[in-house]
């Protein structure tokens, strides 16, 4: 099952479309073609940078944005949980939390493969340096959401 999630951004600045495409293979366990995954791709406006909007592949693949946070405080209580992160080598990056490890403060995270081990976890204490802040907003965006199955 884990070489079924796509590990890498297909076109340049589709990672939020291969969170929610990650997502929908969390929650369903089923797995989009190529065909419709570049149909969603160009639907959300996926160039130069990010996806434009989002909305076309949450409604295509049944799925909604359950809750949002603007802050990252503590480790999840439902998953997938999609995260804002930067890095140098992405610049602003989403990524997808798929399991969290209570003991070890640990959560394993799809498409951060810079920061993450070989088998994609990354210490709660040490994503929380990646996490975006947004400053100078009045209301933040959101830094974290859940999403789920319609």
């Amino acid at each position: 099952m884990e070489n079924l999630y796509i590990h890498k951004n297909k076109r340049e600045g589709d990672c939020q479309l291969v969170s929610i495409v990650n997502a929908y293979h969390f929650l369903t366990g089923n797995t989009t073609s190529d065909e419709l995954y570049n149909e969603l791709a160009d639907a959300c406006g996926c160039v130069a940078g990010s996806c434009i909007n989002t909305q076309p592949a949450f409604e295509r693949l049944g799925l909604y944005v359950k809750d949002t946070w603007p802050y990252l405080e503590s480790g999840p209580d439902v998953l997938p949980l999609e995260i804002n992160v930067w890095h140098k080598y992405f610049g602003f990056h989403s990524i997808l939390a798929i399991a969290w490890e209570p003991i070890t403060q640990s959560l394993r995270v799809i498409n951060f493969r810079h920061v993450a081990s070989d088998r994609w976890w990354i210490f709660f204490e040490d994503l929380q340096h990646y996490a975006i802040d947004n400053p100078n907003k009045d209301i933040p965006r959101w830094k974290c959401r859940t999403i789920g199955r319609k």
